[in-house]
């Protein structure tokens, strides 16, 4: 059985998986603690309220904060967090060279010590729920990727909202497609110019299998690395983001795809939805156009490898030949 999934590509098996996880079965395990993996790019202000979200944490067990710095023009200083760093146990891990957020997080992985992983983007304000809730997830349940939701802010703004960050201001509650996004997807035809409800039309991504594809999006495209835990011996296994998307974009749905391929299931978790830092409320297609389309092809070209089981010694291996551009 297992040689016959190998031979599958991943592609193929997104076919064959369905993401009924009201199936799964509860199985309480021992509290067990946390990394928490942040790559951060010339994004040294918005950094500080991530780390000021982590400390007021209503979480009363042991937690690290890895910060993969990559190679950003003013290089992250553990001084000017020590607010934080006095209040959590902070790391930072600096690159020497633009890597970008793929190898970036893996190298955080490689750094961390604990068996949930718990990736935010460096913009990510959480609530004080937020770690609580993802471990008790993976305290129940085993063979899932928890997803969180997101609400764009902006960063002017942050010291004057007194509210909770908003699940249906996400793209996977609603989202209407306007016909400009025609030019990143030209084999899509009736799927323009209407809004969705992805969460609804999907019982909250349970009806989401099969390959089943809704507007643009397919099921992997819910695993939005910006705020996700899956527990490590998952994450080894699946190999880790691939190192070979040289940008942000299409990295965290390529990871989704082996996730899926290896009979993970994706559960959205609306009570942890966080704010999202802009500096200004755009179009991401429109801004990142070039890195999209390149991305993209990359993803397409991608899935249609084979299923490879990855182990601790691979992923070290993997990681290693980019040893000398960190430390």
């Amino acid at each position: 059985m297992a040689m016959a999934t190998l031979n599958q590509t991943i592609k193929e098996k997104l076919y064959k998986v369905d993401n009924d996880y009201s199936k799964l079965i509860n199985k309480k395990s021992v509290s067990f603690k946390c990394s928490i993996i942040i790559p951060c790019h010339n994004q040294n202000e918005k950094l500080k309220f991530c780390l000021e979200s982590l400390a007021k944490q209503n979480f009363s067990e042991a937690f690290e904060i890895i910060v993969a710095d990559d190679n950003s023009k003013i290089p992250l200083d553990i001084n000017d967090y020590k607010d934080y760093a006095n209040k959590v146990k902070l790391k930072i891990v600096r690159l020497k060279k633009n890597l970008g957020a793929a190898t970036a997080r893996n190298i955080g992985v490689l750094h961390s010590k604990h068996n949930l992983l718990i990736f935010l983007d460096a913009d990510m304000v959480i609530p004080e729920n937020y770690i609580k809730t993802q471990v008790n997830y993976h305290k129940n349940y085993d063979n899932i990727v928890t997803v969180g939701m997101r609400e764009k802010l902006l960063t002017s703004s942050i010291k004057k909202i007194k509210t909770k960050a908003n699940y249906k201001k996400d793209f996977r509650y609603e989202k209407f497609i306007p016909r400009s996004w025609k030019a990143f997807h030209l084999n899509e035809k009736n799927i323009f110019a209407r809004k969705y409800n992805l969460l609804k039309e999907t019982d909250n991504f349970k009806q989401f299998g099969f390959g089943k594809k809704i507007g643009v999006w397919s099921l992997q495209d819910m695993v939005v690395s910006s705020s996700i835990a899956i527990k490590k011996k998952h994450f080894l296994r699946a190999r880790g983001f691939d190192i070979r998307f040289p940008k942000a974009w299409y990295e965290d749905i390529h990871f989704g795809a082996k996730l899926l391929a290896n009979n993970i299931k994706i559960i959205p978790v609306k009570s942890i939805t966080a704010y999202h830092l802009v500096d200004k409320i755009d179009n991401d297609y429109i801004t990142n156009k070039i890195i999209i389309k390149n991305n993209k092809k990359l993803y397409n070209k991608l899935i249609e490898e084979r299923i490879k089981i990855g182990t601790k010694k691979s992923f070290i291996k993997s990681i290693n030949k980019y040893a000398k551009y960190y430390k």
